[in-house]
């Protein structure tokens, strides 16, 4: 940046490190759209309870589709959604993930579209 007076100024070298080993990640479905069976991927970066809910269009909870406590690691999960008898129409998933305390640490909402 240079200043009216045509002084400038560097300023001093901030080095940050970002590791995706230390995140929760939501990965988006695949394939998108569905048309019955889907893949979803996350991460889980610490141990801890995570819940994954399946909501319709208006934020209605649907299904449950993971309610557990995981260990660190990368998570895949197929899941077959004819059993739930949806409509056509679009979908959010969300993952909440809780601590050993119970406070929440992480939460993330993607959304796919179902069709038949």
């Amino acid at each position: 940046m240079i200043d009216k007076d045509g002084s400038f100024r560097y300023s001093q070298v901030i080095v940050l490190e970002l590791s995706s080993k230390n995140l929760f990640v939501l990965n988006q479905n695949y394939p998108n759209p569905v048309k019955g069976t889907i893949q979803l991927a996350y991460q889980v970066s610490e141990d801890a309870k995570v819940v994954i809910e399946l909501l319709s269009n208006d934020g209605k909870k649907v299904a449950t589709l993971v309610n557990q406590q995981q260990g660190v690691g990368t998570y895949n999960i197929t899941l077959d959604l004819t059993k739930y008898a949806l409509s056509t129409g679009n979908y959010a998933y969300r993952m909440v993930a809780f601590d050993k305390n119970n406070n929440q640490i992480f939460t993330a909402t993607k959304t796919m579209v179902l069709t038949k």
